[in-house]
C-alpha cells in the first residue's frame, strides 16, 4: 500500500470515528483486510477519543497504575513496619493534657556490710504510670499517729533536680526557679512489704498520684513531674501509706519563667 492510501484510510476511519459511527461502520474490501483495516481502525480510534466517545487509553492506565499503588500501600504487610522497642520511658499525659505522666524508679541502696534480710537487686527499672486525674481536694495536716512513723520509714526527703545512680544530685530549698522538670527523691527505712505513696499538688489540685512496694529494708524511690510554664507558684508532694495517711508533705515554690 501506498502512503496516500494509507493516509486515507485513516482519514476515513477518524472521520466516522469522530461522527460516532459504530467500528463495523466500513467496506468490505476493508473489513476483510487486516492491512487496511488496521490503518482505519488507528484512525478511526483517533477520532473517537478526539470527539469524546472514548476514553483516552492513557488516561485508563494512568488511572489503573494510581489505584494498584494505593492498594499496595494500604495492603503493606505489618511486618515490614516500623517494630523498633519503644523507649523505656512513659509519657501518658491525661486528656485534658493537664498532668504529664509521673515515672517511679525504685532501686534498694548498695550498702558496704549488706544484711541477711536485704533483697537483691532488681534487674530492671520499675516505671509506674500516672493512674490520676486531675481534681480538686483539700490537703489535709499529716496525720498525728502516722507522723511518729516519719524517722523510722523516711531517712530522707526532698525535692531535686536530678537523680544520678539512684541519688539525687542537689537538694532544693523553699523557692526554685522555674524548670521543665521537677524531681522527688524518697529514701525509706524498715518499710519491706509496705505500699506507700508519692501525691503531687498544685495548690489544692491533685496532678498525679505514684504507687511502689517496698522491697527492701533500704529502698530508694523519686518520681518526676513535667512543669508547664504556666504551673508557676507552690508545688507539694504529700507521702501517704496504704491506710491513706499522710506520713510527711513537702512544699516548694516554683518561681514564674
Amino acid at each position: 500500500m501506498s502512503l496516500s492510501e494509507t493516509q486515507a484510510l485513516f482519514e476515513e476511519g477518524y472521520a466516522k470515528g469522530k461522527a460516532g459511527n459504530p467500528k463495523d461502520f466500513c467496506s468490505h474490501d476493508v473489513l476483510y483486510s487486516p492491512v487496511k483495516y488496521a490503518h482505519w481502525y488507528r484512525g478511526w480510534k483517533k477520532g473517537r477519543i478526539d470527539a469524546g466517545h472514548d476514553r483516552n487509553p492513557l488516561y485508563i492506565w494512568g488511572t489503573l497504575l494510581i489505584v494498584a499503588v494505593a492498594a499496595f500501600f494500604y495492603l503493606l504487610p505489618e511486618s515490614s513496619k516500623d517494630t523498633s522497642e519503644p523507649n523505656t520511658t512513659i509519657t501518658t499525659p491525661t486528656a485534658d493534657q493537664k498532668t504529664d505522666a509521673v515515672e517511679l524508679v525504685s532501686q534498694p541502696e548498695k550498702t558496704s556490710t549488706p544484711s541477711k534480710e536485704a533483697v537483691k537487686e532488681p534487674a530492671e527499672v520499675v516505671i509506674t504510670k500516672n493512674e490520676s486525674t486531675a481534681s480538686a481536694v483539700t490537703i489535709e495536716q499529716p496525720d498525728a499517729t502516722a507522723q511518729k512513723t516519719h524517722n523510722a520509714l523516711i531517712n530522707r526527703a526532698f525535692f531535686t533536680t536530678g537523680i544520678e545512680n539512684r541519688e539525687p544530685i542537689d537538694k532544693l530549698s523553699e523557692q526554685t526557679p522555674h524548670r521543665k522538670q521537677l524531681y522527688f527523691f524518697s529514701d525509706f527505712r524498715n518499710a519491706e512489704g509496705q505500699t506507700l505513696f508519692h501525691e503531687w499538688h498544685y495548690g489544692r489540685e491533685l496532678m498525679g498520684k505514684v504507687e511502689f512496694k517496698i522491697k527492701g529494708p533500704r529502698w530508694r524511690v523519686y518520681s518526676r513531674k513535667n512543669i508547664m510554664p504556666e504551673w508557676s507558684g507552690f508545688w507539694t508532694v504529700l507521702i501517704r501509706d496504704e491506710s491513706g495517711h499522710i506520713l510527711s508533705q513537702h512544699r516548694i515554690e516554683v518561681q514564674p519563667e
